[in-house]
């Protein structure tokens, strides 16, 4: 007999693998023409497209990196504040996290270049500082939902 509040036979991990797996469609990179932070209508879904492809099997985004950059974004706008009275110094460095992203690339490049490209196509979208906010917020739930999909810390 099935206890649905009991993890499946063989331990909780494999039940978390088998769930992520089996739930939905299979992990597949967000494509440029996809990343659009400012559509209310697929803010989510695209943002939880982006999650997934970091948190799938066998190519798994180190979680070191996710956190480094989503870090730093958040640093920036803190250091912006919440009017944006500070946009105009920080956009710059801002900006510069797409050449630390190109850096990142230089090993286990495939592990790391679905964040990459969000991390790029992210700061190329970004003209105001309303879309830094909106970009934020897209952010955060990728990895929402890069962790809700099984993205474990390294």
């Amino acid at each position: 007999m099935n206890n649905p509040n009991r993890p499946p036979q063989g331990g909780s991990r494999q039940g978390r693998q088998s769930r992520s797996s089996s739930e939905g469609p299979k992990a597949v990179p967000l494509q440029k023409h996809e990343f659009n932070f400012r559509d209310k209508d697929s803010f989510l879904k695209t943002a939880e497209t982006a999650g997934r492809s970091w948190s799938k099997e066998g190519a798994c985004t180190p979680t070191n990196q996710i956190r480094k950059f989503f870090g730093e974004v958040r640093r920036i706008e803190q250091e912006i504040g919440p009017k944006g009275e500070h946009w105009e110094n920080k956009k710059l460095e801002f900006k510069l996290l797409k050449a630390k992203g190109a850096y990142a690339l230089r090993d286990k490049r495939e592990q790391k270049v679905d964040l990459v490209n969000f991390l790029t196509w992210g700061v190329d979208d970004v003209v105001s500082f309303e879309d830094f906010k909106l970009f934020v917020k897209y952010f955060e739930a990728a990895v929402g939902f890069a962790y809700g999909y099984g993205l474990k810390d390294n």
